[in-house]
This record gives C-alpha cells, structure tokens and sequence, in this order.
C-alpha cells in the first residue's frame, strides 16, 4: 500500500500477512550461523509459540489466519510460499491461507518440519482475480516482496490480465 494506506501500492512478487513476515526475519537474522533449514525449523518454533492468529475479513467473513500469502500469478508447487512461476501475465493471484483455528499451531508446525504442506487439511489455496482483506487489527504488518510495512484497516489486492510487459533478450535459435 502506499504512505497513507489510501493510495495504491504495488507488488510483483508476493504478499503476506500473519506470522510469515516474523519468521523470514528470524530465520534471515539466524541462517549465516546456523543454514538456511535449521534456522527455518527455529524461526518456526519460535513464531509459533509466541505469536497468535491475526484475526481478519478475508471475502466478507471474519477469521483468524496464522498466514495469508498471495503470489502474483498462478506458482507451481505445493507449500506455504512456493517459489516458482511459469507466467507472469496470467491475471490470477495465488492464494495460500493457514486458518488459525484448534491445534492450527501444532498441526502447522508438524506440516512445515516434515515438508507436507501442501498435502495438510491446515492449508487451503485459491486461484482468485482480486482479494479484499477488511477488519486488519491496528499494528499488524504485511511483507510484500521482501518488504514490511504497517497493514491498513482494509486492502484490496487484484490483478489485471497482461498488465506487465516482460523484456528479455531473444533466443539465439529463434532469430
């Protein structure tokens, strides 16, 4: 979002809410000491054990979210925050929600260690044009591509269909 939370802002690559943001800064902070893994087993257990659902209206219907990830454009793979992405034109958000609800917390944890997230009921995704997010409590922050902010009480984050134009240089076989 913008400055003032009123203003349009913009990602190109994802956006999150809930306790993602938290645990990339701790595992950031950690991984030089420790690697990449055993810092994200730590940040995890760390987050998950201090930190709560943030509570929201996701599609008109309040609910608690341990995280809310949104990609820009349909990414291939299963997990929390996949990484990869075929087109970046498709007009379609990637939608990754982690309700936070009886043993959430227990259940996140035990998919994120042994890498089945993807497969776990505690993890539903959606291919959506457009997302409105309400009801965001005072204080909560967002991570859009590797940034964090202050939330505002309410977004919108939709996509236009081929809005981005994508230059790269010409394969030597097709000229």
């Amino acid at each position: 979002p913008g400055r003032s939370g009123r203003e349009p802002g913009y990602f190109l690559n994802t956006f999150s809410l809930g306790s993602y943001p938290e645990l990339v800064r701790m595992r950031e902070r950690w991984a030089p000491r420790i690697g990449a893994w055993p810092a994200g087993v730590l940040a995890a257990v760390r987050v998950l054990h201090t930190a709560g659902p943030v509570q929201a209206g996701l599609g008109g219907r309040q609910r608690p979210m341990w995280q809310l990830f949104v990609g820009n454009c349909s990414y291939r793979g299963l997990g929390l925050a996949p990484v990869r992405r075929h087109d970046l034109a498709d007009g379609m958000l990637d939608v990754r929600v982690v309700p936070g609800g009886r043993w959430s917390r227990s259940r996140l944890f035990a998919a994120a260690v042994t890498s089945v997230v993807g497969r776990s009921p505690v993890h539903s995704t959606a291919r959506l044009r457009r997302l409105r997010i309400s009801d965001i409590p005072e204080g909560t922050h967002l991570a859009f591509d590797g940034e964090v902010a202050e939330a505002p009480r309410e977004l919108l984050i939709d996509k236009q269909h081929e809005a981005l134009t994508v230059y790269r240089p010409l394969d030597r076989h097709t000229s």
